[in-house]
């Protein structure tokens, strides 16, 4: 019993003293769609669970585009979790996976009348990224990711994460 309590004792140490090492980020990202073939630009988050792995939500809003007849319109979200490989020094490598819902719409001017369609899927996300310590609050950030669903597409993006 007492071996029970003090690995318990050890365990609960252990990890309270690792949580003070890990930090909470905020954000904001540029990035480009080999679907839409066009760029975006959104918000993120990285929420560390342990000294490698995190959990990391975004949403990307890519900008219309214009076909002369039609516009297209395309955003996702996105729920990932960043495994770090090394993250010591100047550069952090991490590999993400996680889910992706993307959503397209579509506008068209149809003898004269409008007409919109818009269709929503559910996806995987598999990439890498790094994130660049320069110290202070401010790290600059860039990824790259391949989304696997009806919406097939190469995902770049580069940003920055504000420390809380």
């Amino acid at each position: 019993m007492k071996k029970v309590i003090l690995s318990l004792a050890f365990l609960a140490g252990a990890t309270s003293v690792s949580y003070a090492q890990i930090e909470t980020k905020i954000g904001a990202h540029i990035a480009y769609g080999s679907e839409i073939e066009n760029p975006g630009a959104g918000v993120n988050a990285e929420f560390g669970l342990t000294d490698k792995l995190s959990l990391a939500p975004s949403f990307t809003y890519f900008f219309p585009k214009d076909y002369g007849y039609l516009d297209q319109k395309m955003w996702e979200a996105n729920a990932n979790a960043h495994f770090y490989f090394m993250n010591a020094g100047a550069v952090g490598l991490y590999g993400l996976g996680g889910l992706n819902y993307a959503n397209v719409t579509v506008d068209t001017d149809y003898f004269g009348e409008s007409v919109s369609d818009s269709e929503g899927e559910i996806g995987f996300n598999i990439g890498a990224g790094s994130n660049f310590n320069l110290g202070g609050s401010i790290t600059p950030f860039a990824e790259l990711k391949y989304v696997i669903s009806e919406f097939d597409q190469l995902v770049v993006a580069a940003g920055v994460r504000f420390n809380l």
